[in-house]
């Protein structure tokens, strides 16, 4: 290698690191862009949440300053949304099953039977969620049956030492 080459290599490096740079930059500026973007519009949002959850008077002492951390934090609570959204799902097929149960016909259902029925419900409301999602019902049952199947017997269980279950 002769010295123009080399000096011309040397230049193509560093015109690769500066163009890297500038790259960088811009992504950088749209990520923070988006996320104040994102702050400016979620403050509101939970400032108003907050308000009408506790009212007006608990938000003025300090419900501003909780309201204002969601909205920095808006990142985490709108990915965390969705998981929330599968537990509702099956919180309300817990519900369902129990009031259908109870609203048969009046013959006794022994309380596995009620527990098979109702986890059974939840699963069904779970992997309709997970569907909605984009999974395939594969992921959707070792998320199930890792996280959740647990988490629905035990409650299911409390459930039915406090409800009579009539069929």
């Amino acid at each position: 290698m002769n010295v123009d080459s080399k000096h011309r290599l040397w230049k193509a490096i560093e015109k690769i690191k500066l163009l890297s740079k500038k790259i960088f930059a811009v992504l950088l500026s749209i990520s923070m862009s988006t996320y104040i973007l994102g702050v400016c519009i979620f403050a509101p949002y939970y400032n108003w949440q907050y308000s009408q959850k506790n009212g007006f008077v608990s938000w003025l002492f300090l419900g501003e300053v909780i309201s204002c951390l969601h909205a920095i934090g808006w990142p985490y609570f709108v990915l965390n949304r969705i998981e929330d959204d599968t537990r509702t799902r099956m919180v309300v097929a817990q519900k369902q099953e129990f009031s259908t149960l109870s609203e048969s016909q009046g013959e006794i259902v022994p309380p596995q039977e009620a527990e098979r029925i109702a986890v059974q419900r939840a699963w069904e409301g779970f992997l309709q969620g997970a569907k909605e999602k984009g999974l395939t019902e594969v992921e959707a049952r070792a998320i199930w049956v890792q996280k959740y199947e647990p988490i629905v017997k035990q409650q299911i269980k409390e459930l039915l030492k406090k409800v009579e279950v009539v069929r």
